[in-house]
């Protein structure tokens, strides 16, 4: 199994892992992550449309790990991990982060880009799972990549922070173009791992529920700070 997926990998820059994890434990991490989500953003009282365009893209808590027990077993989750550091051939993965992304009822698409400029690795051996606690589908934040985007040669910043990503921009900046992209529909107990280079964006949440995803960063053990 690990060699079909890794050569897909290789080839795509992503690929899906169905039913990783059980239903049952999504449906507990779910939760657990609200909560953590809750507590994390208890002094935030703004409304949608009051938030910067980034924030209406998604509502990100990092490392949660380090405030709560049950995530820490989900981000350290042996089964995620294992299929990370085979995806990537590394003999040992390290975390960069872990966050939860939710994409709030009514929240915009998220930016094309892709997220190694974001980090400070000098290496780009990195990969994320990207775990949805929910099923996703074309209606509320799918998740879309561009297959074999990580194999172009330079890393291109796309600042996603300050406003919305122009189309015409981004192609060309990265010569990708819209219909190139892949959307993934995701049941609970599917994995999705991407690597750091490869280029991705979300649909918007249309639904009345919000979009619940953790995601988690690994890169190789050995990796030097850049």
């Amino acid at each position: 199994m690990y060699e079909d997926l890794k050569k897909r990998f290789n080839e795509e820059g992503f690929v899906v892992v169905r039913d990783l994890l059980e239903p049952s434990e999504i449906e507990f991490y779910r939760e657990v992550v609200k909560e953590a989500i809750k507590e994390r953003k208890q002094l935030d009282e703004r409304n949608l449309e009051d938030k910067s365009e980034y924030e209406q893209s998604f509502v990100q808590c990092q490392n949660l790990w380090e405030d709560n027990l049950q995530i820490r077993k989900l981000t350290f989750d042996q089964r995620i991990c294992k299929m990370a550091s085979e995806l990537i051939g590394a003999k040992s993965i390290r975390l960069w982060h872990d966050q939860a992304l939710v994409k709030e009822s009514g929240g915009r698409e998220t930016d094309p880009h892709h997220d190694q400029p974001y980090w400070p690795i000098k290496e780009t051996n990195t990969i994320t799972a990207w775990i949805p606690l929910c099923n996703v589908d074309e209606s509320n934040g799918q998740l879309g990549f561009y297959p074999g985007s990580h194999k172009l040669k330079d890393q291109k910043f796309i600042n996603i922070f300050s406003g919305k990503v122009d189309d015409k921009d981004f192609q060309e900046a990265t010569s990708l173009e819209k219909n190139q992209i892949r959307y993934q529909t995701l049941k609970e107990g599917d994995v999705s791992f991407h690597h750091g280079l490869t280029f991705h964006r979300a649909k918007p949440n249309l639904t009345d529920k919000d979009r619940v995803v953790h995601t988690a960063i690994f890169f190789e053990d050995g990796s030097t700070r850049g």
